[in-house]
């Protein structure tokens, strides 16, 4: 019988870091630290060892590819069959646990799963609170004080990446980014390039989906680009799915309704240190936009891209099974998916 252990990949956060043993048994943990926070990794080896955690030091660069390509790296090295990578800031929850464990018993595991409808949670999203001055403050972090411990920090959940059809149609024409400076006509330009890429060869709804899980052969394949900021794991879904197309790789997508991954952004990562560059983001986006999408015409170019259908993976549950989810999403839900 095949085998999975859960990789976190953890940079800067004491309590993020200790919520992964929150739902994951500490026997199927592994953390992999990549960070250049000397302070934090005293903490966290130390917490590791308490736990008696498996964990691993690697160099950092600061980029989040080096990172994922020290866990590809230690994978690969290990005797486990597959990993499920995550964000140290993000979370598996139990029903997440209890999914890829069951994929592992499956005949036949895939090599690679991406996630269709998955959830998050925005901190930018669903904070306003009223001060008896009737003063309004829409900043989520507003009387936070630890900005490192998402617990404290309010927001609200959604599907991150899936877009209204409306800003499907004006992002495709070119229509979503205002025009009044040079950086803005510049950014409006890649900013369709970049959607009508990802409308064409990921998908229709979504803007990314999430990698979750890898086998040997899929760690294998290549190792994540670093030369980009931003964007590097859906350049590396385009090559599973060129990978996939040309039969070296099996490649399915997971519909996570009932989240197994949550993508939580109240600990600002590295695309809002991008988006920091510039005096207003504008040009932080525009330096790692033009990086990706040019990337995909190189991979377009190359006859890399597919508009292929992925399979879609089902994974059966007994009948008298309920997914734990964290209290996220409830169960049975409403047959609609809002967007």
């Amino acid at each position: 019988m095949s085998n999975v252990k859960f990789y976190a990949l953890c940079c800067k956060s004491i309590p993020a870091t200790k919520r992964h043993i929150r739902y994951v048994p500490k026997e199927d943990l592994v953390i992999v630290f990549n960070t250049r926070d000397s302070e934090y990794l005293v903490e966290a080896e130390a917490w590791c060892q308490e736990e008696n955690i498996e964990y691993y030091i690697t160099e950092s660069d600061g980029t989040a590819s080096t990172g994922k390509n020290c866990f590809l790296d230690i994978f690969k090295q290990s005797s486990n069959d597959y990993a499920v990578l995550i964000d140290g800031d993000d979370f598996i929850t139990p029903h997440g646990v209890w999914t890829y464990k069951q994929i592992a018993e499956m005949s036949n595991p895939p090599d690679a799963i991406a996630l269709v409808n998955q959830y998050g949670i925005f901190k930018e999203r669903g904070y306003s609170h009223y001060l008896t001055h009737k003063a309004t403050h829409s900043d989520p972090l507003f009387g936070v004080k630890d900005i490192l411990n998402p617990d404290t920090i309010l927001g609200a959940g959604n599907r991150c990446f899936k877009m209204t059809p409306s800003w499907w149609t004006s992002s495709l024409a070119g229509k979503n980014i205002p025009k009044t400076t040079e950086t803005e006509v510049a950014l409006s330009a890649v900013h369709c390039r970049w959607a009508n890429h990802v409308y064409r060869y990921i998908d229709t709804w979504e803007t990314h989906l999430r990698l979750t899980w890898f086998s040997k052969a899929a760690a294998n394949l290549s190792y994540f680009d670093t030369s980009l900021k931003v964007g590097e794991d859906t350049y590396k879904y385009l090559e599973f799915k060129d990978a996939h197309v040309n039969g070296s790789l099996s490649l399915v997508h997971y519909d996570d309704r009932y989240p197994t991954y949550v993508y939580d952004t109240r600990i600002d990562g590295v695309v809002q240190a991008v988006l920091d560059e510039g005096a207003d983001g504008t040009i932080g986006w525009l330096a790692w936009l033009t990086a990706l999408t040019d990337k995909y015409d190189e991979l377009e170019s190359a006859g890399r891209m597919h508009e292929t259908s992925i399979p879609m993976l089902e994974v059966p549950w007994p009948e008298e099974y309920r997914p734990d989810t964290a209290g996220l999403v409830n169960y049975p839900g409403a047959n609609y998916i809002r967007y």
